[in-house]
């Protein structure tokens, strides 16, 4: 049978049986490595067996591929992301749970934490998770002293074995699938459930090492997130995905501690966290960054930050980006050997919204006439706002320039699927078609947040109208626009310093005592 699997190395063994038994596997759906799904062993199997793998995540587009090659079955097995449902094949999921009971993306510590039997079920992909009709399941009661490990050893057992079951005569248990009626949903647990806390009962505490074993509790020190080992004793610093529920808290702090950089602003942070592979630390009034081979300016206070600082520096080599020069100062008071360079790539360009309209004297002529050119064009361009009618036009033309090959491509497809949830703010370009938009937020109180501006046209001018029309439309809420950094363009670089913008100067710090 033709097949296209989904799925991380916690269930692999799956990906084996549909090898074993001979079935065509003719795609592999994962995703990239992160500290809580694995993948080494699916791309390892791939390229032994030189099946294609995709780490991105699934469209509409890579379903109907699917079908027009013919393929007959697709297998999830831990995929994290929602896979569109077709009637042109069939699609079964592993959910590790013993459903209806059990619902949700993290099931078998909730089941250890609540003492509650665990299990597999074998269902049909649905739109609503976890709801499809079951096909086939087993029953795991847990064992004394059962671990988040060894559960999830006798789950990826139970799991393989299911599915081989099922391969036998797929059409047979298709065929014969009950639905499952009312059941239960456990939301995945917080970083509360998984935190020791002061003077709790041992019992408390052994059975969160267990329901979290592999993974690590939590403790806090100065009001930093540290995992724990196996003993419950603080290993290493906690950094974590970014989720969209950190944006109240984080933009609490930010506003608390006002870094002068842009790079803080949570809707930055997520539309850019993928291509930046970016976590987050995030602490008791505090969170810190954390890139590839560096580290943001930590924010918060400066006891918990040279706290962080110096814990950090004793396990690892430390270069620090974005550091304004508050964070600067910080730096070569209390680690006065550290060597600071200025990094132009990261720099921001801030102007202010007045100016950017009326681009006035001598040394912005040259941005007037571009301005004035493109504004007198016929049909003249007009700039409406971005709202939730006319969302979709903007996120269909940023995804036409992101097939471009655009550096923002992915980004943009962030900001615009999440553009309300992230408090953006922006405006569409008309000229005849959508042919730009402009899109940002609130970096603080007097100053919006310029995060991307696009257009098709290549007249004189219009980048320049999209950038003052999105200024234009907040003028009366923001003073200033932040035009951020130009992340080593030398056009953009370029053309924002032709505006006669304020350079916000950014630093980069290889920390040394």
């Amino acid at each position: 049978m033709k097949t296209a699997y989904f799925g991380i190395d916690a269930l692999a063994d799956c990906l084996e049986v549909l090898l074993r038994d001979g079935h065509e596997v003719v795609r592999i759906f994962t995703t990239e490595v992160d500290e809580y799904d694995r993948t080494d062993r699916i791309c390892a199997i791939a390229d032994r067996q030189g099946i294609a793998v995709q780490k991105t995540r699934v469209s509409q587009q890579d379903i109907a591929d699917l079908r027009d090659i013919g393929v007959e079955l697709t297998v999830t097995a831990g995929y994290p992301w929602k896979i569109p449902v077709t009637d042109a094949f069939m699609q079964v999921n592993l959910h590790p749970a013993l459903l209806p009971e059990g619902r949700g993306p993290w099931p078998m510590p909730v089941a250890i934490l609540h003492g509650k039997a665990s299990g597999v079920t074998l269902h049909k992909l649905t739109e609503e998770f976890d709801k499809g009709d079951i096909l086939l399941q087993t029953k795991i009661p847990l064992a004394e002293g059962e671990t988040l490990l060894t559960l999830g050893d006798r789950i990826q057992s139970e799991a393989a074995q299911l599915l081989g079951i099922f391969l036998r005569d797929p059409e047979k248990y298709w065929a014969e699938a009950r639905p499952q009626g009312h059941g239960e949903y456990w939301p995945e647990p917080d970083d509360s459930a998984r935190t020791l806390q002061v003077g709790e009962e041992a019992r408390v505490r052994a059975l969160k090492l267990r329901a979290f074993a592999g993974y690590g509790c939590l403790v806090y020190e100065n009001g930093i997130p540290w995992v724990t080992d196996g003993d419950g004793q603080k290993k290493e610093l906690y950094f974590r995905k970014l989720s969209l529920s950190d944006r109240q808290k984080t933009e609490r702090i930010r506003h608390r501690y006002a870094p002068a950089l842009s790079d803080y602003t949570f809707a930055l942070l997520w539309c850019w966290r993928r291509q930046m592979a970016l976590s987050v630390c995030i602490g008791e009034d505090f969170f810190v960054v954390k890139g590839e081979g560096y580290y943001f300016f930590p924010i918060g206070s400066a006891e918990k930050t040279v706290y962080f600082l110096r814990e950090l520096l004793k396990r690892e080599k430390v270069v620090l980006r974005f550091c304004d020069e508050q964070a600067k100062a910080v730096i070569l008071r209390e680690f006065p050997a550290s060597a600071c360079r200025l990094c132009e790539d990261d720099c921001d360009y801030v102007i202010e919204n007045r100016q950017l309209h009326d681009l006035p004297g001598g040394e912005l002529m040259r941005r007037r006439n571009d301005l004035h050119h493109y504004i007198h064009l016929d049909p003249p361009p007009v700039a409406e706002p971005i709202t939730r009618q006319n969302l979709a036009e903007a996120a269909a033309l940023s995804e036409r320039i992101r097939l471009t090959g655009s550096a923002d491509g992915d980004a943009e497809r962030e900001a615009f699927r999440h553009f309300f949830d992230l408090g953006l703010k922006g405006v569409l370009i008309r000229r005849g078609g959508v042919v730009g938009f402009a899109v940002g937020s609130e970096k603080d109180a007097h100053t919006l947040q310029g995060h991307f501006s696009k257009c098709t046209e290549r007249v004189r001018g219009a980048s320049l109208f999209a950038i003052r029309s999105c200024s234009d439309l907040m003028a009366d809420q923001y003073e200033y626009t932040n035009l951020e950094d130009d992340m080593g363009s030398a056009g953009l670089r370029t053309f924002k310093r032709s505006l006669k913008a304020q350079v916000v100067p950014s630093y980069t710090i290889e920390l040394r005592q």
